[in-house]
């Protein structure tokens, strides 16, 4: 039976009671020639970066772990210190990558900011929430995991949430700022793998 958690912020029903976990299995999305049309969707700008998963299990600790399940916190710690020191246990999904001066994001960028130097132009983009607070929200609608996750980024620059926007005319808006692709996924989805598609702008 799903329970209430709170954030300070919000409540959300049909989360339950969950110690962090070690790793994630991630979905996958699947390529398609257009994005899905609709109110049942939501989409977001595809950034060109690398998927990277966050897990914060206590106060100061933090482990990035790669789509594949690599340990990436070397490489890519710089953006979590805030977060890592907030003291609340909780993992996010996203996509670490660099914007340019127009907020685009280029892989060559991300390759560059890697190294030694550089790594403070990194930019964690989160797009999903997967445990808060001793908390798996999973079972949760995603448009309700994407609006506390938009309340728990919003005072942080270097980890974001990404916009999203529902109906069949968000992915022409969504290129406006030079984006090559856009991500679908269905809304009002409970479970922890909604459907989700991935599409290139012509």
């Amino acid at each position: 039976m799903g329970i209430y958690f709170e954030c300070r912020l919000v409540c959300l029903r049909g989360a339950v009671q969950a110690s962090v976990p070690a790793d994630i299995r991630l979905q996958i999305v699947s390529p398609c020639i257009r994005p899905p049309d609709g109110e049942g969707w939501l989409h977001e700008i595809k950034h060109d970066g690398h998927r990277l998963v966050a897990i914060v299990p206590s106060r100061g600790q933090l482990k990035l772990l790669s789509r594949n399940g690599h340990d990436r916190t070397p490489l890519f710690r710089v953006p979590f210190r805030k977060l890592a020191l907030s003291g609340r246990p909780l993992v996010l999904d996203g996509e670490i990558a660099v914007p340019d001066e127009r907020g685009v994001t280029h892989i060559d960028l991300l390759q560059a900011a890697s190294g030694r130097y550089g790594a403070d132009r990194l930019t964690y983009f989160a797009f999903d929430l997967l445990h808060l607070d001793g908390h798996d929200p999973r079972r949760c609608p995603i448009e309700a995991r994407k609006a506390l996750l938009r309340r728990l980024t919003t005072s942080s620059v270097a980890v974001r949430s990404c916009l999203n926007v529902s109906g069949k005319s968000a992915p022409k808006g969504s290129f406006r700022n030079g984006s090559g692709a856009c991500t679908a996924v269905e809304s009002r989805v409970t479970g922890s793998k909604p459907n989700a598609m991935s599409s290139a702008s012509s």
